[in-house]
């Protein structure tokens, strides 16, 4: 197996040895700040933590339940909740399906490129309900109709650079429903 791909595992399992020890230190007990760590509750049950590695620039998305680990990723830099996150409270029913979601914003890094957006259901059994790559354009989760699932707006970026430089690139709006 390709070290790329067994670098996430490892270091969910550094992160894993270091969460039990920072959750619930925050003052309100969902959220707090260490060494670049950060972690949240969902529930009494139900953890998210994200592990930062300075040297090596990466960045583990990690979700526990009952302080197993479930499911993780390795990246750049993570947002689930914050300013220039997704925008979507942490435990939001996103698809509308009556059980509370999370989206994982990955931002790549490098000149205004790119961000990633994973879905994970946090039901019984917590699910990767998608992934959708917005390139250079970001993405926002509004809710754009009466139904209680939201809609994800964001721009088509194939015209980037066509013909012109990047500011002036064709992008036009995409609905995803």
């Amino acid at each position: 197996m390709p070290f790329r791909r067994l670098l996430p595992t490892a270091l969910a399992l550094a992160a894993a040895c270091a969460l039990p020890a920072l959750a619930g230190d925050g003052e309100d007990g969902t959220d707090q700040e260490v060494w670049g760590n950060r972690t949240w509750i969902v529930d009494e049950n139900t953890q998210i933590g994200i592990a930062r590695f300075e040297d090596l620039y990466t960045e583990v998305l990690s979700i526990f339940r009952d302080w197993e680990l479930v499911t993780s990723i390795g990246g750049y830099r993570f947002e689930v909740d914050g300013d220039w996150g997704p925008g979507v409270p942490l435990g939001s029913d996103v698809s509308g399906d009556g059980v509370p979601d999370l989206i994982a914003m990955e931002y790549s890094g490098g000149a205004h490129c790119c961000s990633t957006y994973y879905v994970y259901s946090l039901g019984p059994e917590i699910t990767l309900s998608g992934v959708l790559e917005t390139w250079d354009a970001g993405a926002a989760f509004v809710n754009l109709d009466s139904t209680p699932a939201l809609e994800v707006e964001s721009n088509d970026m194939s015209f980037a650079y066509w013909n012109t430089s990047f500011a002036d690139s064709p992008a036009p709006r995409v609905v995803w429903r």
